[in-house]
């Protein structure tokens, strides 16, 4: 009985941590409260952003969601890549401000990008669907 007694006492201690651990309360990560702020100047976002962007409708051929890297000049100039599973899929143009937001138009489609803060982070939220009506979305924040 000796020799089972260290052993019935680690098993014991295991079973009681266990339950302890078990009734913690859940930590709640708390979403930050983001507000948007109009862009006035580009040089306010210029400079390299990414994250990940998403495709609706769903029944479209490529509908995985892919990461995207976006580098916009002072002077409203941009260039981004998407990375997707069967290469990369990169363009460039101009973006123009129209009432707070950054907005570039071209036969192919049409996107708008505007700006969010939560305290010290910025988040640019980008907008845009293509002629034949496939939608894009992303939240991009900055890199360096």
């Amino acid at each position: 009985m000796k020799r089972r007694r260290p052993l019935l006492l680690a098993m014991l201690c295991v079973f009681v941590s266990g339950i302890l651990v078990g009734c913690e309360r859940p930590r709640q990560i708390q979403e930050p409260q983001w507000t948007r702020v109009p862009i006035a100047d580009v040089a306010i976002v210029a400079g390299r952003w990414e994250g990940l962007m998403t495709r609706s409708p769903q029944s479209h051929p490529w509908t995985t969601d892919d990461w995207v890297r976006v580098t916009i000049g002072a002077d409203g100039s941009y260039e981004f890549a998407s990375y997707q599973m069967i290469g990369v899929f990169s363009g460039k143009g101009t973006l123009a401000l129209e009432h707070g937001e950054l907005v570039s138009r071209t036969g192919r489609g049409r996107v708008a990008c505007s700006l969010d803060v939560a305290g010290n982070q910025r988040m640019l939220r980008v907008l845009g669907v293509t002629s034949d009506g496939v939608e894009y979305s992303a939240k991009l924040t900055p890199t360096k």
